[in-house]
Formats: C-alpha cells, sequence, structure tokens
C-alpha cells in the first residue's frame, strides 16, 4: 500500500501537467453585446462584414493570442483555408484575414452571386426590414451598375416578399411606376407591412376581448337570444319568398293553358272554312236553247273586287272577259266591228259559236247582257 508521500508527490506531477497542457490555451470572455459569429464561408454570409466584426472585438485580445482567438471563430471551409495556408501567409491577423478575402470574397463570381440573390426568399418570422436589409447585404458583393443592380433588387423583393398583401402593394406599385427606385419601393413595403402586423394585433385583441366576454353568462345568453330572433325573421322571410315564387309558378301555368286553348280554337276554326272547288270558277248552265255563263265571285274569286288577287291583276276586258287590256284596247272587239257585229262579247261570240255548231242561235234576252228586242 503506497504512502502519504507518494500519493502527494503523484499529486503534484499530475497537476504540473495539467499546468502545461492549459498554457497554450486562451479564453477570452466576450460582453454579450460583443460576441462574434462563426464564418465557414457559406454563400450567404459576406466575408467582410465578419471581418469588420472581428476587427473591432480582437482590440481587446492580446496581439499574441490574436490569430488564436480568429481561427476559434472558423469553420468549415474557411477553417481549412486557414489550417493548410503556409505559415508564413498566416503569421498576422491581417494575412489571415487576406486569404479569407482571396477564397470567400474575391472568387464569387457575378452569376453565382445574382442566383444567390434570387434564390433569397423572405423566411418565415423575418421581418421586412431585416429580408430587405439582406437583399442589399447580397447586392453590394455583385459587380453591376447601380442601376442594374437597383431594378435587380426591385425584382426579388416583389417576388420573394411571403406576405401576399405586402406583395400585391409592391406589384401595384411597380406597375403605376415602372421606373421606381428600390428605396421607394423599399418604403411603401414597410409601410404596408406595418399596417398589416396592425390589423394582425387588432384581430387578436378583439379576439381576446371576444374570449374574456364568453366568460360572463349574462352576456352570452343575451346574444344568444338575440341570435335566435335574428333566425326566426330570416326563416320568416325566406317562406315568404317561397310563397311568392310557387304563386308565380303557378299563374304563369295557367297563363300558358290559356294560351294553348287559344291556339287550338285558331286552328280548328281554320280547318272549318269552306273552300271554293277550282271547278267552281267557270260553271256551265243551260238555259233553254242558250248556253249561258255565269262567273259570280263566290264561283270565281277573280270576279269579286273585294279580291287582292284580282286588284293586284287590273286592265281586265269586259268585252272578251281576256286579262291585261280594257275595252277600249280590245282587238276582239275592233275585228267584231270591221265584220259589221255588234254586241258584247260573249253574246256575239256565243251566236257565232252556236251557229257554227249547226246550233239554234238564242235570242238575246234578260239575263244575256244586250238589248231586248220585242
Amino acid at each position: 500500500m503506497a504512502s502519504l508521500e507518494d500519493v502527494n508527490a503523484k499529486v503534484e506531477d499530475l497537476t504540473k501537467q495539467l499546468e502545461e497542457l492549459g498554457a497554450g490555451r486562451v479564453t477570452v470572455r466576450l460582453p454579450p453585446h460583443r460576441r462574434l459569429s462563426k464564418f465557414g464561408g457559406r454563400a450567404e454570409e459576406s466575408v467582410y462584414d465578419w471581418i469588420t466584426d472581428a476587427r473591432s472585438i480582437i482590440a481587446s485580445v492580446p496581439e499574441a493570442d490574436q490569430i488564436n482567438f480568429i481561427q476559434s471563430f472558423l469553420e468549415g471551409e474557411a477553417r481549412d483555408e486557414i489550417k493548410f495556408a503556409a505559415e508564413t501567409d498566416k503569421n498576422t491577423v491581417e494575412k489571415c484575414f487576406d486569404i479569407l478575402k482571396k477564397f470567400f470574397g474575391e472568387k464569387r463570381k457575378n452569376a453565382k452571386l445574382k442566383k444567390l440573390l434570387y434564390d433569397r426568399v423572405q423566411g418565415k418570422g423575418e421581418s421586412f426590414e431585416k429580408f430587405t436589409r439582406a437583399l442589399l447585404s447580397l447586392c453590394e458583393r455583385i459587380e453591376e451598375t447601380v442601376e442594374i443592380k437597383d431594378k435587380m433588387l426591385c425584382e426579388v423583393l416583389v417576388e420573394n416578399t411571403s406576405d401576399m398583401a405586402v406583395r400585391l402593394s409592391l406589384e401595384n406599385k411597380v406597375h403605376s411606376d415602372p421606373s421606381i427606385k428600390f428605396s421607394a419601393l423599399r418604403e411603401e413595403g414597410i409601410r404596408r407591412a406595418r399596417a398589416e402586423a396592425m390589423k394582425e394585433e387588432h384581430k387578436a385583441s378583439r379576439h381576446v376581448h371576444e374570449v374574456h366576454a364568453s366568460d360572463n353568462p349574462e352576456e352570452v345568453s343575451a346574444s344568444g337570444v338575440a341570435l335566435q330572433s335574428l333566425a326566426s325573421v330570416m326563416h320568416e322571410f325566406v317562406q315568404a319568398q317561397r310563397e311568392m315564387t310557387d304563386r308565380m309558378t303557378q299563374q304563369q301555368g295557367q297563363i300558358l293553358s290559356l294560351l294553348a286553348q287559344q291556339q287550338a280554337a285558331s286552328a280548328a276554326s281554320a280547318a272549318h272554312v269552306p273552300q271554293v272547288p277550282a271547278a267552281a270558277q267557270a260553271y256551265p248552265m243551260q238555259t233553254g236553247n242558250s248556253y249561258d255563263v255565269y262567273q259570280t265571285a263566290t264561283m270565281n274569286p277573280q270576279m269579286d273586287n273585294r279580291n287582292p288577287q284580282r286588284k293586284r291583276k287590273p286592265g281586265r276586258c269586259w268585252y272578251c272577259g281576256g286579262h291585261g287590256h280594257k275595252q277600249a284596247d280590245c282587238q276582239q272587239l275592233k275585228e267584231d266591228r270591221q265584220n259589221g257585229i255588234h254586241g258584247t262579247s260573249l253574246q256575239v261570240r256565243q251566236t257565232v259559236t252556236s251557229n257554227q255548231g249547226n246550233r239554234p242561235v238564242p235570242p238575246l234576252g234578260v239575263g244575256q247582257g244586250g238589248p231586248q228586242h220585242m
């Protein structure tokens, strides 16, 4: 069993070893407002912003420990670049900063930086002001003219804003003024975002008020009675509208039925109107030994002065019965007078026709249209 002196000697040896191991470590306690974030060389990180923050903090760190301090806040690709660099290239803090600028500042091409800019979307819970500041930080590293940068910022701001109301407001602003600057568009977005935030707060406070009001049973019962009375009035109104619609539908059916009956009656009356046959238009009748041709208005509608068909055929000859000329212009009348024949055309023709057919010529009498001989 070891003695007490051997144990004390062992403890002293271990204490010395611990002191030797901890001699190369530096522990720097920073105030909460001067914390330095780690830099890993990611695309969304700005090496220039990180170097600016690091310079403001290492001023309180001893010069011999500044390099180790800087390396302790590097990670990923940034830590590897410093780790594998030559000792002569990283023996000062400024040389370490130059290495970081070379690989993570200047090596970023415009195409990649533009892609990073256009892929930047407003995150969930991220304020509009913070989102626009991030866009400005990304755009600073792009080597383009001020006009092109301003146009790109406006496009990204309109497309990648998450709040729909703010996005619509920005779109209307760009549509009304296509040449608007990013600063003016940003101010419009901030104003609209604050208005939407106030609406949400008002809605939340109203909801809380309704929840507190529901704790009072008297208020709840009063609101319930009001809702029931409103529902009763609405029900009566809907019922009255339905009854009115039914009455109008019934009246419409009755009107259609009456119209159908009238149409049927009109068709039936038109079917019972007597039609004059074509053979009755010229009906020969024998009286004694003569043949008279009676053409009346009922037998021949063309003889009726009220018939529109007759009125459309003026110039009927009352001598020969032909159409297209009058008695004064009748060629048959002229020929008969040249032959010494006088009288109406019907009388003369019937007489001549009877003589030619060896039939007795009827005397001129009553109803033959000519003078009477005693």
